[in-house]
């Protein structure tokens, strides 16, 4: 009797599946495929041969190409590092002309009117970056077929615009993404530039006249670059967004303090530097934050004057009470370390006995300034 065969309880995940989606490269959240993803393009330094691929514009909001149009770029707008998981999503404000919460927290925190490094570099980053989607093929690998290519405008699209806005008419450079013989091959020269991470930017774009001609049918292969954008919902992008402002809700503060306690030690070490005469910069440092305190300086004024202009001019203050009421002066100085301060309070009636005292302390402030 044949051995009777138990059903399959699992089933093996495809190991050529995930080589083809590691091949394929990062996968952005806007951007969504029926099927199996494309392959991306990568630019690699140095020439890079390509030829730009037109595709059916279908309505879907292409801002450059009015519907049934062949045209051969997506310029969309993205916001960056969105969230606790750092990841990108469109900008429906600049897609759409529709409500966008990233935007919308941009915009409160210009009307707020804080001109701090930190805030200001906080809505540079919450801006929106114009990037491009084009169907390309490298003629030095065909065999890959129509690759997807998604660049910063920066990079590549405006260097293309100005190439195609200075030439000639008859040079028929805006022919480029032709199927026919009178499109072009661009041969881009890719340089390698450092702005705190590295990137590849074309440094050079050529037109080279096709070798051969494309048939219409390629138009069958290439992505509807206006459907493959996907927009997060402005309600669960919202949530997105706040995820990480939550988690940054304290940072403000936090950074305040730390900016504050940087200045501070900074002050304390030049201040080390002005009174390491007296052998007693500690207690001096003691002294001039009372001295701040006393008076209620504003550490945010005093960013753009000289940090120790007002203590010299508190110095000479304090100078001046020793001398003409000497009363005061153990507020001033602790009595530990300025025992001689002390001593000439009378200063009518013992003058005479105590000259010693007063002169030695008088020159040592003045070798200390």
């Amino acid at each position: 009797m044949a051995k009777r065969t138990k059903p399959k309880k699992y089933q093996y995940a495809s190991a050529r599946e995930k080589a083809q989606n590691s091949e394929s490269g990062f996968q952005a959240p806007y951007l969504k495929f029926d099927g199996d993803r494309p392959t991306f393009y990568k630019p690699k330094e140095g020439i890079n041969m390509i030829d730009v691929l037109p595709y059916p514009v279908q309505g879907g909001g292409n801002p450059n190409a009015s519907e049934g149009l062949l045209h051969y770029e997506r310029t969309y707008y993205v916001h960056r590092s969105v969230g606790a998981s750092d990841e990108p999503h469109l900008c429906a404000r600049m897609m759409y002309k529709k409500p966008c919460p990233i935007c919308e927290a941009r915009a409160r925190l210009s009307k707020k009117g804080d001109a701090s490094k930190e805030t200001e570099d906080l809505i540079k980053a919450l801006a929106p970056k114009q990037r491009q989607l084009f169907n390309v093929i490298n003629t030095k690998d065909r065999d890959k077929g129509v690759q997807l290519w998604d660049i910063s405008y920066h990079l590549f699209g405006k260097q293309l615009d100005r190439r195609i806005r200075d030439s000639d008419e008859d040079d028929g450079y805006e022919d480029f993404f032709k199927l026919d013989s009178t499109g072009s091959t661009l041969r881009v020269g890719f340089e390698e530039r450092t702005l705190g991470v590295a990137f590849l930017d074309a440094g050079t774009i050529d037109f080279k006249k096709r070798r051969e001609e494309y048939d219409e049918d390629i138009l069958d292969e290439v992505y509807d670059l206006d459907e493959i954008l996907h927009l997060t919902p402005y309600d669960k992008l919202k949530a997105i967004f706040l995820e990480a402002e939550d988690e940054d809700e304290d940072a403000p503060s936090s950074k305040k303090s730390k900016s504050k306690g940087r200045r501070s030690k900074k002050d304390e070490e030049e201040d080390d530097e002005e009174l390491e005469e007296d052998d007693d910069e500690e207690e001096e440092l003691d002294e001039e934050e009372e001295l701040d305190e006393e008076e209620e300086l504003d550490e945010e004024e005093e960013e753009d004057e000289d940090p120790f202009e007002e203590e010299d001019d508190d110095d000479e203050d304090l100078e001046e009470e020793e001398e003409e009421d000497p009363a005061p002066a153990p507020k001033r100085r602790r009595s530990s370390k300025k025992p001689a301060a002390k001593k000439p309070a009378a200063k009518k009636s013992k003058a005479a006995k105590k000259p010693a005292a007063k002169k030695p302390a008088a020159k040592k402030r003045r070798g200390r300034r």
